[in-house]
């Protein structure tokens, strides 16, 4: 499920998330960038060699909710020819523009799933 240049991942887990989510954000250089008591959010990158690259998840009372973005700062739309989105999914159909980053994230994100025993995203 992709909204708005965003991946969702909804889904249920008897795994800690919160304590998996943290290990794997430190194991990969992911910063916290927002937390409260049901929702936190992480990024890695700051610049235009590394766009941020996001992860949120939250609980919505069922289920968890997962978005995963790639960022492009008005300085990567600008260099890209106005070609670039200001966000990204990380799905692998989405083309060439972004790849890298996109894929990085997608590769990162689908080790946290792996623990939480959640499908890939492809």
């Amino acid at each position: 499920m992709s909204v708005a240049g965003r991946t969702v991942v909804e889904f249920q887990t008897d795994r800690d998330v919160w304590g998996t989510l943290d290990r794997w954000a430190a194991e990969n250089k992911y910063v916290l960038g927002s937390q409260d008591s049901t929702r936190r959010l992480y990024q890695k990158g700051k610049n235009i060699m590394v766009p941020p690259m996001n992860v949120a998840v939250g609980w919505a009372g069922q289920a968890y909710h997962l978005e995963a973005w790639v960022h492009f700062t008005l300085a990567n739309r600008i260099f890209s020819l106005g070609m670039l989105p200001e966000e990204a999914h990380v799905y692998s159909e989405g083309g060439r523009l972004g790849f890298v980053p996109r894929n990085k994230l997608r590769k990162e994100l689908n080790l946290l799933l792996e623990q939480l025993g959640v499908p890939p995203i492809q």
